[in-house]
């Protein structure tokens, strides 16, 4: 995966969710919290998946993240989830193993974000 669309630009497109929610910072609070929480919940139980290469339980992740990512603006990340989704359903494994690391980054990436975007609004 090209990783150059990541380099330099945030992760989310923060006017597109401002948009969205007609700039209701309580609600956009609500959101990425909830964002935040999931991934939280999801992510080791994802590295799990990965190590023993239970390719549903991937697939199934992914496909999890990819509506996500659609919803919060987070194109690079839903890219990225499409991509994993792909792999795990084919059950390649050395394909989705990358997949999955250019995901996880993305979604780390994703995360970090909302924790300074909700820390500003504090």
């Amino acid at each position: 995966m090209d990783r150059s669309d990541n380099q330099g630009s945030p992760p989310v497109d923060l006017a597109y969710i401002h948009n969205m929610m007609g700039g209701d910072v309580p609600l956009m609070k609500e959101l990425f919290s909830t964002f935040l929480a999931d991934v939280a919940a999801k992510l080791p139980l994802m590295d799990t998946a990965m190590a023993s290469f239970r390719s549903h339980d991937l697939f199934q992740f992914a496909h999890s993240f990819s509506g996500t990512a659609t919803c919060l603006g987070a194109h690079g990340l839903h890219k990225r989830a499409q991509l994993l989704e792909e792999h795990a359903r084919a059950r390649h494994l050395e394909e989705s193993k990358q997949a999955f690391v250019d995901f996880r980054e993305e979604l780390i990436r994703t995360r970090d974000f909302f924790v300074a975007q909700m820390e500003s609004y504090d």
